[in-house]
């Protein structure tokens, strides 16, 4: 929240940020404010919360379906866009550094059945996440499913161990640092993820939580925003596909084998 002075006097305004509980954020102690002027000469003081990145990681658990709506978009010029982004009042949550590590099931092929399976580390934190297949033509959206474990490098390890003595073979470890902005955009909380991506290149994510009655509302509100912000080459596909793909580009298979 900030406290703003001026013409229509003390009022409390809630900022343009999803509520704490909403997308499975957590506010850590206060640690000062700051006070800015804003272009209608109202003196704005801000307290200072800091966001847990790292966080976001863990939504909240509910009985209804959950859908992850994101569009994700390949930037040349950062600066351009953060300019663009800070326009619009959104808050930066912090900044952090990722690793994914993908694994594939043993009696199928998630490559086939548009699935995928994860263990993701930021710092300390770990998680493990089930993505279903994408329901959706213009963005991905799908069923995700996490769940937050054990902290630690040695217990990423032992999760690792679990699901390789299940038979799952790890596939490939996508690497990230990743800045976080949040945003409330036509009422809707979402996260825009700026991540430079190891082998990639930067891409920006635009990303919402949605039920499965309003996914489509959603999913259109996510492309005004990207069409505002006039971001063009659309990525369709994960990191991890496109690391992978990468990866058959610059070693294709021999004739009379297929890719990978």
């Amino acid at each position: 929240m900030c406290l703003c002075v001026g013409p229509s006097g003390l009022q409390w305004l809630k900022r343009s940020i999803p509520r704490p509980h909403s997308r499975g954020y957590h506010l850590l102690p206060l640690h000062g404010f700051r006070a800015t002027l804003s272009r209608n000469g109202e003196f704005r003081f801000r307290f200072q919360c800091r966001i847990a990145v790292y966080t976001r990681i863990c939504k909240t658990s509910e009985s209804v379906m959950q859908y992850e709506v994101e569009l994700k978009y390949r930037i040349d010029d950062e600066h351009r866009l953060t300019k663009l982004i800070e326009e619009l009042d959104a808050e930066l949550g912090g900044t952090c550094n990722e690793i994914d590590r993908y694994f594939n099931h043993p009696s199928r092929d998630f490559s086939d059945t548009d699935e995928a399976l994860r263990i993701r580390s930021v710092g300390a934190q770990n998680v493990l996440t089930w993505k279903g297949p994408n329901v959706d033509d213009v963005a991905k959206m799908r069923h995700e499913i996490e769940l937050a474990f054990a902290s630690g490098p040695e217990a990423e390890d032992r999760m690792a161990e679990i699901l390789l003595r299940l038979g799952f073979r790890e596939v490939l470890a996508v690497h990230k640092a990743r800045t976080v902005w949040l945003l409330n955009w036509e009422g809707l909380p979402l996260e825009f993820c700026v991540d430079d991506v190891e082998g990639l290149g930067t891409y920006v994510e635009i990303e919402a939580v949605s039920g499965d009655a309003d996914r489509d509302a959603v999913r259109n509100s996510l492309l005004r925003l990207a069409d505002r912000l006039k971001l063009c080459n659309p990525l369709r596909h994960s990191y991890l596909q496109a690391l992978l793909r990468s990866a058959t580009d610059d070693h294709p298979s021999p004739p009379g084998r297929p890719g990978r």
